[in-house]
């Protein structure tokens, strides 16, 4: 049959019951138990006083008795804060790990903990009562610590065991304490020689990690040493002191700005240092080019001029200049490249032929264009340069203070065309029977009723920006409605009101007895819900809820409301 485990309130000893039993009796402390909904609720009855003597009591049956050892090593744990002056407590916690001597100890931590228990018991128990167990506790350790010798080191046959010298003579020295003279002698020769030998082997093994450390660090000594030489000796070396204009012009402008220095590194020694170039000037006039370098490495910093000759060999120079436009109307190819001559100075850019045979502008995207120019030698150069031409899509947008104007007023607008091109030329679509519209963007209510008002860009008129503009009558900042018992009422912009923050006074049949008021937009989507608190229609005269209205709405109210009245 099942046995269900509890735990007694009294003593906290397991409970046993047998399933399908409700009443019971705990072994330990007498307490009487019933366990309500099997496992929610142990309820005890009668009078058991639990006592310092019912505690140990309880430990003492759990270990003796019934030889639940784990149980009972937990309880006397439990009890060795209170009782730490009681003997019995830690020969209690002694049998219980021990099974009472009948279990076989293997973990050093384990033997050491049962030693530090018996240490304390003699310290207060009577010599009576340690002659009891010391027999027990000699033969166990004194089988324990010989075991732990034999199994560590096979028995002492391997000097490569994971235990150290050290720990195989703390376990040596403890066999002894608890042998007798004749098994010390027995294996005493035997033990030290092991150790001894274990102990050589480990101090052999240290010297010769330490020597190869000591050789490792030798070694990245000179290493660094070699190293920090060369760089405090390294040098700049040139080993060409010419460079073909040719060269230059592929890497380098005309006025001074390179965007790499490939010619430059192969004309000089190879280092391991950075060379940074600092400035460069190109002397037009006696074809020279000098370079300020500065050789940067961790232990200095050498500044030097590297000046090579220049040697013309060709014509004139074009250069291509970034050239990317979003409004076709502004392009000046012109820009897009610089003309220069070495040996006869710049070249005006007018002087150049642009072909751009078979080019469309007006499309987005890369155009290559040829350019050609000959100098006063009739010697020609021919260059291909890019022009990009982005066409970023055209963004307008409008600004107004109010999307409603009363009839015969006039209200101003704005707008303005991103990205900023050339034309910004609009035109506006709207209904002139509704509202005009001035050379100032002046708009001006006609009649009573909605227009669209769409702005249309010349540059691409599929982009244009519309808005809903509403022309309201004069309209009113206080009206009043009533109800005659129906719940619901439009209010029209322009007829009825001003659009606008109103305070709500209420009129109701029963002052004490709040209803409440909807307000809905003339499509029914909801915008306000709730018993407000509003300006009574009374002599309370009690400050309220204010409500902000639109263009149309529609006000819906419970019964009980007479009327509603709306002040700016």
């Amino acid at each position: 049959m099942k046995v269900v485990t509890h735990k007694c309130p009294n003593c906290n000893a397991n409970l046993k019951l047998k399933d399908g039993s409700r009443d019971g009796v705990c072994e330990y402390c007498g307490s009487h138990f019933t366990i309500d909904d099997g496992i929610k609720r142990v309820e005890h009855s009668g009078t058991v006083e639990i006592t310092d003597d019912t505690s140990l009591k309880v430990a003492y049956t759990t270990l003796h008795k019934f030889k639940d050892y784990d149980t009972a090593y937990e309880l006397y744990l439990e009890l060795l804060d209170k009782y730490a002056h009681k003997p019995e407590v830690y020969i209690g916690l002694i049998l219980s790990i021990t099974n009472e001597f009948k279990k076989e100890i293997t973990r050093v931590k384990e033997m050491e903990e049962i030693n530090d228990y018996w240490e304390k018991y003699t310290s207060i128990a009577s010599d009576h009562d340690c002659k009891k167990y010391l027999s027990n506790i000699t033969s166990l350790n004194k089988e324990f610590w010989l075991k732990i010798l034999n199994d560590s080191t096979n028995n002492f046959k391997d000097l490569d065991c994971k235990v150290s010298s050290r720990e195989l003579n703390i376990y040596w020295n403890n066999y002894i304490l608890y042998c007798d003279k004749n098994e010390k002698a027995k294996l005493e020769d035997k033990v030290n020689k092991f150790i001894t030998s274990k102990y050589n082997k480990e101090e052999k093994k240290k010297k010769t990690i330490k020597i190869v450390l000591i050789t490792i660090l030798v070694i990245i000594l000179v290493a660094i040493i070699s190293i920090c030489l060369y760089f405090l000796n390294e040098k700049v070396v040139v080993k060409n002191k010419e460079v073909k204009v040719s060269e230059l012009s592929m890497e380098c402008h005309i006025d001074g700005t390179c965007s790499s220095y490939n010619f430059l590194e192969k004309n000089l020694d190879k280092t391991y240092s950075d060379i940074v170039i600092s400035n460069v000037v190109i002397d037009k006039e006696n074809l020279k080019v000098t370079f300020t370098t500065y050789l940067k490495n961790i232990f200095k910093t050498e500044e030097k001029d590297i000046e090579f000759k220049l040697i013309d060999d060709m014509g004139p120079v074009i250069e291509e200049v970034n050239c990317s436009y979003t409004d076709t109307d502004n392009i000046d190819l012109n820009t897009c490249f610089k003309l220069y001559d070495y040996s006869d100075g710049e070249i005006d850019n007018s002087k150049a032929i642009i072909n751009t045979d078979g080019i469309d502008f007006k499309e987005a995207g890369n155009k290559i264009i040829e350019i050609k120019v000959s100098d006063k030698d009739g010697n020609e150069s021919k260059k291909d340069i890019n022009v990009n031409i982005t066409k970023s899509d055209l963004v307008v947008n409008a600004s107004f203070g109010n999307t409603y104007v009363e009839v015969n007023k006039t209200i101003k607008f704005s707008y303005s065309i991103s990205p900023d091109v050339k034309n910004k030329n609009v035109s506006l679509e709207y209904d002139k029977n509704i509202v005009s519209i001035d050379e100032n963007n002046n708009i001006k209510g006609l009649k009573y009723g909605t227009t669209t008002i769409c702005i249309v860009p010349e540059y691409d008129v599929n982009k244009k920006h519309c808005f809903d503009l509403r022309v309201i009558n004069e309209c009113k900042n206080s009206y009043t409605f009533n109800f005659d018992g129906g719940t619901e009422k439009d209010i029209i912009a322009g007829l009825d009101f001003c659009p606008g923050t109103y305070k709500v006074y209420v009129g109701l049949l029963n002052k004490n007895n709040p209803k409440s008021i909807y307000f809905y937009e003339k499509e029914g989507e909801f915008m306000h819900k709730g018993s407000l608190l509003v300006w009574k229609g009374t002599s309370h005269n009690e400050e309220g809820d204010k409500h902000t209205f639109l263009l149309d709405n529609t006000v819906r109210v419970t019964d009980g409301i007479t009327s509603v009245t709306l002040k700016k």
